[in-house]
């Protein structure tokens, strides 16, 4: 589904969606003419996201992964 805004701009509908670790739940807006979509992440964090951002892979997850990848980072790394 695309949806029409006022200025004759229109974008995908991702809702039901996934990227990486976000499930998008429904269109949240529009800032600075971008579309916001709000998500959640796999750890149960609501944010609104751009759809730029989902679908370059710019933003994976809220955060709650980067402390994961690090500890994996460091294992690997010990470990040679």
């Amino acid at each position: 589904m695309i949806f029409r805004l006022p200025e004759s701009e229109c974008f995908d509908n991702l809702s039901d969606r996934e990227f990486d670790h976000w499930t998008v739940k429904w269109f949240y807006g529009q800032q600075k003419g971008q579309a916001m979509f709000l998500c959640e992440c796999v750890c149960g964090v609501e944010r609104p996201v751009r759809a730029s951002s989902l679908r370059s892979g710019r933003s994976t997850s809220c955060g709650c992964m980067k402390d994961t990848t690090r500890k994996d980072y460091r294992k690997s790394d010990e470990s040679n």
